[in-house]
């Protein structure tokens, strides 16, 4: 999604070469006509960005406030702040390259539909649609952004949106990790490591579960060690995925507790050994009954009872960072190391309903996890979200910044800015 401020310049970074339409042409002869749609009141403006780069893996846009807008120079004045749906059309010319230079009337659409003629070399052509997405514009100066509905008014912590259900999040990155030492690395902060109540989960895509016939546990993520939490997949000695496995520690009369493995038997072990595209993964528990859960897109796998009001507990003396490709036993140092792809990873210090989880899963769409939608109404209980690329892509290497207002940035390790992929769910 792109965040901008009214009243001032903005910056999009968008993929587009991956869905280019006019592969007759190089880079140099495209433009990219942007049209913005707000949510609130349909008013549409449309803008050529007031200078493009297109690179191999994603396209620098560049507009330009003004009063006055002017579909050729990118200056544009969007309004009223809110929501604005965007769409990215491909224009391309055919002559020569100085020929780009015609971005004014006659010799530039100014709208997806329009058609200029004569047809001629010097003239662009509307190819087609080539991206969608979000544009978030925050007022300049105050709290009182637009209101869509007639529910509570905005204040401090409700701001963004209001309504029965949340805009949709433009999803397009997600971090690959190798399997081998690939690990996005958290912060060992007491928010992301609450002791009473958790969930913990992400979006994963495995590659391989490459077991070779050995006792082998992939983790999506986890701060595992003298204590912590963490999701797992596991074999049996016998090549194949057979164990989804949550674990949390507790401690009460100095028992740890909480292994909880899903029924190995032959239906779900089929469904492990075929387990491949994006799935949500998740870990709840809660302390005042000691019930902790597992799930999987959205639909409870396997619970285990533990000691009621027993704390979670972390490392006794170093707490260990919540990391995600792999666990954290010792240290910043990963093992366990999940090779596939992990998205939209996220903790809460509350147990999310079946019915929240269920939301949050959306039939396979991630959802704003800041803002509670329908069934979600846990958004105030965020700790961590960190969105693996969204929305700058590559930009964001090696920082992947924690969308909740915990501020838990997570470092790539050993890991390089074309880890940075565009599949996600």
């Amino acid at each position: 999604m792109i965040q901008a401020i009214r009243e001032t310049n903005f910056d999009a970074f968008i993929e587009t070469e991956a869905s280019r339409i006019d592969t007759s042409v190089t880079s140099a002869h495209i433009r990219h006509l942007a049209k913005f749609i707000n949510d609130l009141d349909g008013a549409v403006f449309y803008a050529y960005a007031t200078t493009e780069v297109i690179n191999n893996r994603y396209t620098s846009l560049a507009f330009t406030y003004n009063p006055s807008s002017d579909v050729y120079t990118g200056r544009i004045n969007l309004i009223p702040a809110g929501y604005f749906k965007y769409e990215l059309y491909e224009v391309s010319w055919i002559g020569a390259e100085g020929e780009l230079g015609y971005l004014r009337n006659g010799y530039a659409p100014a709208t997806e539909t329009d058609v200029l003629t004569p047809v001629a070399n010097d003239k662009g052509v509307v190819q087609g649609l080539v991206a969608i997405g979000k544009l978030y514009l925050g007022e300049k100066s105050g709290e009182e952004e637009v209101q869509y509905t007639e529910y509570e008014a905005p204040s401090s912590t409700n701001y963004i949106y209001t309504g029965v259900s949340s805009p949709d999040i433009f999803n397009q990155y997600s971090l690959a990790f190798d399997g081998v030492d690939d690990i996005l690395i958290t912060t060992d902060d007491s928010s992301i490591m609450p002791t009473d109540n958790l969930t913990v989960g992400a979006w994963i895509n495995p590659s391989t579960w490459a077991f070779a016939g050995n006792a082998q546990s992939y983790y999506p993520f986890g701060c595992v060690g003298s204590g912590g939490y963490g999701i797992s997949f596991e074999n049996n000695y016998n090549g194949t995925v057979t164990q989804f496995k949550g674990i949390i520690k507790v401690s009460a009369g100095g028992d740890i507790l909480g292994y909880i493995r899903p029924d190995a038997g032959t239906s779900f072990s089929a469904t492990l050994r075929a387990f491949t595209g994006w799935h949500y993964v998740a870990l709840t528990y809660t302390k005042a009954t000691g019930v902790a859960s597992i799930s999987l897109d959205g639909v409870e796998k396997a619970t285990a009872t533990g000691l009621a009001g027993a704390d979670i507990v972390y490392h006794p003396t170093a707490n260990l960072p919540l990391m995600f490709g792999a666990d954290a036993a010792t240290g910043t140092t990963g093992h366990n190391f999940f090779e596939g792809n992990i998205d939209e990873g996220s903790v809460w210090n509350t147990a999310l309903s079946g019915a929240e989880l269920l939301a949050v899963y959306n039939s396979g769409v991630p959802i704003n996890l800041l803002s509670n939608t329908e069934a979600y109404v846990s958004s105030s209980n965020l700790q961590g979200w960190w969105r693996n690329g969204d929305p700058n892509g590559t930009s964001a290497y090696p920082t992947i910044t924690d969308d909740s207002t915990n501020s838990n940035d997570g470092t790539m390790t050993n890991m390089t800015s074309a880890d940075i992929e565009t599949e996600a769910p």
